[in-house]
């Protein structure tokens, strides 16, 4: 017995051309195959990018850097305008 081919459910009202949830995902057997990959790459990548912050973090001379920030302040709001000159 032959069975009838599976029709696209079509969504409400306004999303005609999207597919239901269970269309769009590949079958099971090739979503495992390329999750796996996937996330050997992605391992990977993060590993790598922590590998090159580390090794970057190691070469800052971090004393200098708390001293640039203590002495970039941002200029004070004064309400009053004062004079180049003193008084």
């Amino acid at each position: 017995m032959r069975k009838a081919p599976i029709r696209p459910k079509i969504l409400p009202a306004g999303r005609q051309f999207m597919l239901a949830r269970s269309q769009a995902t590949p079958p099971p057997h090739a979503r495992k195959k390329r999750s796996l990959w996937l996330r050997v790459l992605t391992v990977l990548f993060f590993g790598a990018v922590t590998v090159l912050l580390v090794s970057q973090a190691r070469k800052i001379d971090w004393s200098e850097v708390a001293q640039v920030i203590a002495r970039f302040g941002a200029p004070h709001y004064s309400p009053t305008v004062r004079s180049a000159e003193p008084a």
